[in-house]
């Protein structure tokens, strides 16, 4: 029996990057997953979002491992696409048990030079995609009456600042603070609520002096299953690092 055997996890950012490895590692220890994607280019980010083919790709392959698997494209901006796509899946998959709010964008600009679209639209899917995710997810855990597990992303700009990045920075951070004010809201429905905070390769200035490497996604769904597993029925209010000791730096 896998670690998350007769659950249902939503995972969104899922047709692409860390959503679609964390619906994947997920499925493969026997979770049922709603993957949930925006599938649309976001104006001030030039590098190509993925498609709802990506996303529907994901869904396969989460078939292929043996689980069930619900696409809905909904941008996590959009509290309306987002409520009906949740909604739908949950009452299909017969509820909800986990929520891991992935779908994120990057950015690079010094904050004088950044532009007010590029500002917001970080800012809005980030931070606000990742309550709006929240807001519409967590009525179904507490329905469920089963407890639960809610995982935010972050990243070491959360921890710790870096040029060129004030936005991603700012964000980050944020999503610390809602993470340890939503695990207070929510620990009287045993709904556990932890961020995880990665080093990826492409996010980290000077990242060719990390000793021995930075993270690769699957090293981060690692530890995502374990915060979502009864392993750790204890932690809450959590940011866990999978940063290959940069903040340690």
């Amino acid at each position: 029996m896998g670690r998350a055997t007769g659950k249902v996890a939503l995972v969104t950012g899922a047709a692409g990057g860390l959503g679609r490895s964390h619906a994947l590692r997920l499925a493969a220890e026997g979770a049922d997953i709603i993957a949930v994607d925006g599938c649309t280019p976001v104006a001030s980010v030039p590098a190509p979002q993925p498609t709802r083919r990506d996303l529907d790709e994901t869904a396969s392959m989460v078939r292929a491992l043996g689980s069930r698997a619900v696409a809905g494209q909904a941008d996590v901006r959009d509290h309306g696409q987002l409520e009906a796509a949740v909604s739908r899946a949950a009452s299909s998959l017969g509820g909800l048990d986990i929520v891991v709010a992935a779908a994120g964008i990057h950015g690079s600009a010094h904050a004088d030079e950044l532009s007010e679209s590029g500002w917001q639209d970080l800012i809005d899917v980030n931070l606000t995609g990742a309550w709006l995710t929240c807001k519409v997810a967590v009525p179904h855990l507490v329905a469920g009456g089963r407890g639960g597990s809610v995982i935010l992303a972050s990243s070491v700009a959360g921890v710790k600042p870096y040029p060129a990045m004030a936005h991603y920075v700012a964000a980050g951070h944020a999503i610390i603070g809602l993470a340890r004010t939503l695990a207070q809201e929510l620990a009287e429905h045993r709904i556990r609520v932890n961020v995880l905070v990665p080093a990826l390769p492409e996010s980290i200035p000077g990242r060719d002096a990390l000793l021995p490497s930075a993270a690769e996604p699957r090293d981060v769904s690692e530890a995502l299953l374990f915060l979502v597993s009864d392993a750790a029925r204890h932690i809450t209010g959590a940011a866990l690092p999978v940063d290959a000791g940069v903040l340690a730096r």
